[in-house]
């Protein structure tokens, strides 16, 4: 009898354990395609510059379940500013970048698509036909940063009653029906990436990153906004001639 009783203890501490490492796991899940040009693999480039130029197509996606849920609001500009800056600060941090910077193209700069093939995925990218004019001393590089898309969205949690409603309203005729459902909010992150050599206009690598992370009260969304992009960075900087080993 209590070999028994010892055995659902273990099995009930089993089924806990592996619900807490799933429940971890989904905090904050990274998944990334990524290609490296295998002229550099194996390479270390010290001290260049990388220019990051401006970011295409980047977009919020169902923002409003946690305005609506969470009252919490956010918006295409503040965000985009967030990302700029903590991709930039970021890139010279944890690489072996001397210096990384915005730039905005000049009028006259030509641009050719080219489509990229890695596995079963095609990424297409605009890429200058020419070197980018540039004052710094040393060898340069171009950081293209397309399709950015922040994804706001939930899930109802499992282990929640899923028709328990509650009634609020003035009177009556003005009842108005809440579901007390509980659900888990996430924020997604998908971006699509190349860098070019700007002297020889050669890919060094690109891919496509995503990363998702729970929403837990009291963080700051601002907060999870930039633990994000630190994965993205280093994802973009991972078995590349820049990645800093220090």
């Amino acid at each position: 009898m209590n070999s028994l009783l010892n055995m659902r203890y273990i099995m009930k501490k089993f089924h806990y354990a592996s619900f807490l490492f799933l429940a971890l796991f989904v905090i904050s899940c990274a998944t990334s395609k990524t290609y490296l040009n295998p002229k550099y693999r194996g390479e270390k480039i010290n001290n260049a510059f990388l220019a990051m130029a401006p970011v295409e197509n980047f977009a919020l996606v169902d923002e409003n379940i946690f305005a609506e849920d969470l009252d919490i609001k956010v918006s295409v500009d503040s965000v985009k500013s967030i990302f700029c800056k903590t991709l930039t600060s970021l890139l010279i941090n944890k690489s072996s970048f001397s210096k990384v910077y915005e730039i905005k193209f000049n009028e006259g700069v030509e641009f050719q698509e080219r489509e990229l093939q890695f596995n079963e995925d095609t990424f297409k990218f605009n890429i200058p036909t020419k070197q980018i004019k540039h004052t710094a001393e040393g060898e340069v590089f171009l950081l293209l940063v397309d399709d950015v898309n922040f994804v706001f969205h939930r899930k109802q949690q499992d282990n929640y009653p899923s028709r328990s409603y509650t009634a609020s309203g003035a009177d009556m005729n003005d009842l108005k029906y809440h579901s007390l459902k509980e659900y888990d909010y996430y924020i997604t992150l998908n971006i699509t990436y190349c860098i070019i050599d700007n002297s020889s206009l050669e890919v060094v690598s690109y891919g496509k990153l995503k990363d998702q992370i729970k929403y837990v009260i009291p963080k700051s969304v601002d907060k999870i906004l930039t633990e994000e992009i630190t994965e993205i960075a280093m994802g973009i900087l991972e078995k590349t001639p820049f990645e800093d080993n220090r």
